[in-house]
C-alpha cells in the first residue's frame, strides 16, 4: 500500500493552486481616514495570474477590515465618479463583492487578475470606521483615492492585503472523479 501513496500528489498535485498567497500588501501606516468611500489601486508583481482573490484594508488599529455592508469593486481602470454611482457597468469593471469570510472581502473564485497589470479597488460607500494609511504612500504600485467633494487622491497609500491563489486553472469536478477513479483503479488492479 505504501506505493501506492507516492500516487497521491500526482493524483492531488494540480489542487495546489488553491492555497492563498499574498500577492500585493501595505501594512505600515501610521494615519487614519474615515468618513468619506474609499479606494486603492495597486500593482501585481510578477508570477500569477490569481484567482480565489481575497482583500481587505486595515482599520485604525491595525487590524484587517471588511464589511458586508460595503461592496467592493475591482477595476481594471481608474473610475472617477461617485461611489453610489459604481455598477457591474463601469468602465473596466472586474468583479465585485460584498461577501465577507472573516476579515477579507472574497470575490467570485473565478476572477482571474494578471500579472504586472494596475488594478484599482474601491468601497461603495464610507467605511464603518477609520481605516490605516501611510503618507507619504511607500507602495510604487498604487495610490489612495477617496471620494471627498475636494479631492480624488493623495499621495498616500491605504493599507491592505490582497491575497489570491497562483494559478487560475482550477479543476473541473468532473476531472477530479476521473483522476480519483483512475487511482482506484490502479490500486484494485495491483492488488490482484
Amino acid at each position: 500500500m505504501g506505493r501506492y501513496l507516492r500516487l497521491l500528489p500526482l493524483l492531488f498535485g494540480f489542487l495546489a493552486p488553491l492555497r492563498a498567497d499574498v500577492i500585493t500588501a501595505i501594512t505600515g501606516g501610521l494615519a487614519s481616514i474615515g468618513s468619506y468611500a474609499l479606494g486603492e489601486s495597486l500593482t501585481t508583481p510578477t508570477g500569477g495570474p490569481w484567482s480565489d482573490l481575497t482583500f481587505n484594508f486595515y482599520d485604525a488599529s491595525g487590524n484587517p477590515y471588511a464589511n458586508n455592508t460595503i461592496t467592493v469593486y475591482l477595476l481594471s481602470a481608474a473610475y472617477s465618479g461617485t461611489a453610489a454611482a459604481l455598477s457591474s457597468s463601469t468602465t473596466g469593471y472586474v468583479d465585485s463583492t460584498s461577501t465577507v469570510s472573516g476579515t477579507a472581502w472574497v470575490f467570485n473564485p473565478a476572477t482571474t487578475i494578471q500579472a504586472g497589470t494596475k488594478y484599482w479597488v474601491y468601497m461603495s460607500a464610507a467605511p464603518t470606521t477609520p481605516l490605516k494609511y501611510s503618507v507619504p504612500d511607500p507602495y510604487s504600485g498604487g495610490q489612495m483615492y477617496y471620494a471627498h467633494p475636494n479631492y480624488s487622491s493623495l499621495s498616500a497609500g491605504l493599507n491592505f492585503q490582497l491575497q489570491g491563489a497562483v494559478g487560475a486553472d482550477t479543476p473541473e469536478p468532473s476531472t477530479l472523479l476521473l483522476s480519483a477513479s483512475a487511482l482506484g483503479l490502479l490500486v484494485f488492479r495491483r492488488r490482484r
